[in-house]
C-alpha cells in the first residue's frame, strides 16, 4: 500500500464512520420524539417543531442510508465502492491484519438489501425526500412503505462490516463489545449505538419546564397576589 492509497482508505474510514454517527443520531431522534411511554410525550404531539425534527429526521436517515447502501456511480464512499477499493489494493504490506480469503466478498454479500425492500427505500428517496414527482399524485398512487426496524437491522449490519474492515486497516476494535450497566442484564454494544441509546436532553427540559409552569399557574390562582410567583411567571411568560 502507497501513502495515496493510505489516503484514500483513511478519507473512506472517516466518511463512512460520519454517516454512521449521523445515522443513529437520526436513529435516535425518530425513536425518542415518537416514544408515547416518554414523561415528555403528549408535549411532543402537541409541537410543530418537534413533528418537524421527527420527519425530517426519517428523510436525513434514509438520505445517509442511501449513501452507504446504494451501489451508486454517484455515491463515492457507499460500502460496496469501500470494499472494492480495499480488495484493489495488491500490496497488503501495512496492514494491521491479514484479510481472509474471499471475506471481502463475504462482506459485500452480507450489505445486500433484499430488492423489494431496496426500491422501497430508493423511492422514498427519489419521489417523495430529494425531488418532487408528479407520479405522486395520481390516484392509484401508492406511497412506498419501509419498516424502519428492518432499516435499523440493515444499520447494525453496516457498523458491523465498518468495524471488520477498519480492524484489517489500522486494528481499532472489531465488532460489538458488551456493557455492563448497574442492576441490568448485560448488553451488546458498539461505539455507534449510545449515540442512539442516549436521552435527549431538550425533551426533559421542556418537559420539566412545561410541569412547572403548570404549578405556577395553579398556585398563582390560588395567591394571585404573590409577588414571589408574580416574579417566576413574568419568566415563563417572556419572550
Amino acid at each position: 500500500m502507497n501513502k495515496v492509497e493510505r489516503k484514500v482508505v483513511e478519507t473512506k474510514l472517516k466518511i463512512t464512520s460520519q454517516l454512521l454517527v449521523n445515522l443513529h443520531i437520526h436513529k435516535r431522534n425518530i425513536i425518542k420524539i415518537s416514544d408515547t411511554n416518554a414523561k415528555y410525550s403528549k408535549i411532543a404531539e402537541k409541537s410543530s417543531f418537534l413533528n418537524l425534527v421527527y420527519t425530517s429526521s426519517i428523510r436525513l436517515f434514509v438520505f445517509d442510508f442511501m449513501k452507504l447502501s446504494y451501489n451508486s456511480c454517484n455515491e463515492d464512499y457507499n460500502f460496496f465502492k469501500t470494499i472494492n477499493y480495499f480488495e484493489s489494493i495488491k500490496n497488503h504490506q501495512f496492514w494491521k491484519h491479514k484479510i481472509p480469503k474471499d471475506r471481502l466478498n463475504e462482506l459485500k454479500e452480507k450489505l445486500y438489501i433484499p430488492a423489494v425492500t431496496f426500491n422501497k427505500i430508493k423511492n422514498l428517496r427519489d419521489k417523495h425526500f430529494a425531488h418532487t414527482d408528479k407520479d405522486t399524485q395520481k390516484p392509484d398512487y401508492k406511497t412506498p412503505k419501509v419498516i424502519l426496524r428492518d432499516l435499523w437491522q440493515h444499520l447494525d449490519l453496516m457498523v458491523g462490516v465498518f468495524t471488520e474492515l477498519r480492524w484489517y486497516f489500522n486494528s481499532m476494535h472489531k465488532g460489538n463489545f458488551v456493557v455492563y450497566r448497574h442492576n441490568a442484564e448485560p448488553k451488546e454494544s458498539h461505539e455507534f449505538m449510545h449515540l442512539a441509546d442516549d436521552p435527549i436532553d431538550e425533551l426533559y427540559v421542556l418537559y420539566k419546564y412545561n410541569s412547572i409552569r403548570t404549578l405556577l399557574l395553579t398556585e398563582h390562582r390560588k395567591l394571585p397576589t404573590d409577588e414571589s410567583l408574580q416574579k417566576y411567571l413574568k419568566i415563563i411568560r417572556a419572550n
